[in-house]
């Protein structure tokens, strides 16, 4: 008789998976192309004037919102191959068309530093949603909790070497230089979904790469408005960008009012992403796949709101730089650590239809529209006297109320998972 595999090696198996790896490596890319251009798109917020930033993220939400018909008609005729090249390529041809711009329109830099920020806070969506999508599409089931930590840990490797390749590529190549280093990166990552693909080509429990999703330009908002799982998720995600955004609001106020010099604001921006993305790695090395595979899926998508309330009620004792990097790295780690793999999870079962248009939408239109009306409502309160500590501390009540939800969510949405071999042996009766 052979002997059963044990459980680890099944495991290390899995997290060799060459198809896995792939998507890591891709993933890793993607991120990479985000970061290289972050830390000069929160300059340009900074620089802007804080007071416009309700204006840039109602410009970003209409720049998204014109995009997601864009997407969906594009969904609903290719198929996952040429769905990934028809977006990455559109973004590298707009980043080259923005550095052409500025190099034509020398006198402009000011109107098209609007444009850049807006443009890169739209296509960074949808350039990670459109991997998502591609990723909850060829894995499910027990191999997308095995998978997601190690595809999540590819993305942070990227974040990391994004903001050093933008530092160390800065004073040569200047801002007009990145936005050519951006979609050089894209045209790579669309070459490593291409090397993902040839991974998958004799696997039977994967749907065809040349297969259309199907569904029409507006897909994803008719999912919307009928799956109720799907509005839940809505929900979840808008109480995410809810909180991001008075954070990254409070974040300026803070940054401006502590440091004056633009370039020593910009090199904090580059920390913080850096000092985020190590601490994501590890988490992600170390605890995120056993968290998917020891606990159920509600508590996983609970998680983030708890780190949330109790980081923002610190930050409300004492709203201060030194609070604040704390709370931004600790947040944003969690999130890349915890909380994006468990949402991609509530789409495992899901059909194409919601996991291409549908999670598109609630990535980039639902995250936006939260973006635009929670900075247009800081704005208010602010103008009426709300402090930043007080603000802080009513959204730690409402990250508590989200942290619910989220867990009633994952009961409604997500299949038990199964339990790691470890863990059902921990939990089986004395005497089995």
């Amino acid at each position: 008789m052979i002997s059963p595999v044990p459980a680890h090696s099944r495991a290390a198996s899995a997290r060799l998976d060459p198809a896995v790896l792939r998507a890591a490596v891709q993933f890793a890319l993607v991120m990479t192309a985000n970061f290289v251009l972050r830390s000069v798109r929160d300059e340009m917020g900074v620089v802007g004037g804080v007071s416009n930033l309700p204006w840039m993220f109602s410009a970003t939400l209409g720049g998204t919102l014109a995009m997601v018909p864009l997407y969906g008609y594009a969904a609903s005729r290719l198929g996952r191959r040429a769905l990934a090249a028809a977006v990455y390529g559109v973004l590298s041809t707009s980043l080259v068309a923005l550095h052409v711009a500025f190099v034509a329109f020398d006198g402009a830099e000011a109107t098209l530093g609007w444009i850049t920020f807006v443009w890169l806070s739209v296509i960074n969506m949808i350039a990670v949603a459109s991997f998502w999508s591609a990723v909850v599409d060829v894995f499910t089931g027990a191999a997308a909790r095995r998978s997601f930590g190690t595809i999540a840990a590819g993305g942070t490797v990227g974040a990391l070497v994004g903001p050093a390749l933008a530092l160390a590529l800065a004073d040569l190549l200047g801002a007009r230089g990145l936005l050519l280093v951006g979609a050089a990166l894209w045209l790579a990552a669309l070459a490593a979904g291409v090397w993902l693909e040839r991974a998958l080509t004799d696997r039977l429990d994967v749907a065809s790469a040349r297969a259309p999703v199907s569904g029409g330009m507006l897909a994803g908002v008719h999912a919307l408005f009928t799956n109720p799982a799907l509005r839940g998720l809505a929900i979840h995600v808008l109480a995410f960008t809810a909180t991001s955004t008075v954070l990254y609001l409070v974040q300026a106020r803070v940054v401006r009012e502590a440091i004056d010099d633009p370039d020593t604001r910009t090199a904090l921006f580059a920390a913080l992403d850096l000092a985020v993305n190590v601490l994501a790695l590890a988490l992600q090395l170390v605890f995120t796949a056993r968290l998917l595979a020891r606990v159920r899926l509600a508590a996983a998508l609970a998680v983030l709101p708890v780190i949330t309330a109790v980081l923002f009620a610190g930050l409300a004792l004492a709203p201060v730089l030194a609070v604040l990097v704390v709370a931004q790295v600790l947040r944003r780690a969690s999130e890349h650590a915890f909380g994006k793999p468990a949402r991609e999870l509530l789409y495992e079962h899901a059909p194409r239809v919601t996991k291409f248009h549908g999670q598109n939408t609630v990535d980039t239109a639902v995250y936006r529209a939260g973006d635009a009306a929670c900075a247009w409502l800081v704005e208010a309160l602010v103008g009426l006297g709300v402090g930043p500590s007080a603000l802080l501390l009513g959204f730690a009540g409402f990250s508590l109320a989200w942290a619910r939800f989220a867990h009633a969510l994952g009961r409604r949405t997500a299949p038990a998972p199964q339990l790691h071999p470890e863990a059902q042996r921990e939990a089986a009766p004395a005497g089995r």
